[in-house]
């Protein structure tokens, strides 16, 4: 399925409140790669801003299991996965995993997330 994408971002403070967010328009791909790319661009945004710890929490099973995954041989999304897996390696923690929509929901719910 492919359409107009768009990603976000929530960082939290060291209490684990939800203190600024950014919203990414990725123009027309796939849901799948649009979770990947929204993945790498929230990683970036972290590396920018010099953090050493990361916990990235995504609602895509596919793309956490496509980017957690030992290989990323053949099509569909070889090259794509080679790239963005370079960052998950480099000399700091990141945490990456499935969460599903509603616990993000319920967290907004709880007033962690603005």
């Amino acid at each position: 399925m492919e359409g107009i994408a768009a990603c976000g971002g929530l960082r939290p403070c060291h209490e684990g409140k939800w203190i600024r967010g950014k919203i990414y328009n990725l123009g027309k791909m796939p849901v799948t790669i649009a979770e990947i790319q929204g993945i790498r661009k929230n990683l970036l945004w972290c590396k920018e801003e010099g953090h050493q710890k990361v916990e990235i929490d995504s609602d895509s099973a596919e793309a956490v299991n496509l980017l957690t995954r030992e290989s990323t041989d053949g099509p569909p999304y070889y090259k794509i996965l080679s790239e963005r897996k370079k960052l998950l390696l480099e000399e700091w923690v990141v945490s990456l995993k499935h969460v599903l929509r509603f616990f993000i929901k319920e967290r907004k719910l709880a007033g962690q997330i603005q």
